[in-house]
């Protein structure tokens, strides 16, 4: 089992010289930071006090992981496009809950006796 906040290794094939797959943290950082940025660029149903708090908030992310949407090598590194975050969402869901491991509360500690 992996400890929470944090992601299992991937097991795919090593990236080719002079390439990089990017961090999976920093992927998974990268694409919600492009969430928000869409949320805030898409919906009519937000106020503008809630776009800047959004705004601020990809800002704030950006700052604390070292990360730029608009700085090109890094979209080229961790963009996760033509995939969205709530697309990988949704089907990670469906794929848990086909498996049996979605559960609605967390497991019980087993009773001593």
């Amino acid at each position: 089992e992996i400890p929470a906040g944090e992601m299992a290794s991937p097991s795919a094939a090593p990236a080719a010289p002079g390439t990089s797959i990017g961090n999976p943290q920093d992927k998974l950082r990268f694409a919600i930071m492009e969430y928000i940025q869409s949320l805030v660029s898409n919906s009519t149903q937000l106020s503008e006090e809630a776009k800047e708090s959004l705004e601020v908030s990809v800002q704030c992310m950006g700052e604390a992981f070292k990360l730029k949407l608009d700085d090109e090598e890094t979209k080229k590194r961790l963009a996760i496009k033509p995939l969205t975050l709530p697309k990988v969402f949704d089907t990670g869901v469906q794929v848990l809950s086909a498996a049996g491991t979605h559960r609605s509360q967390p497991p019980q500690p087993a009773a001593a006796g």
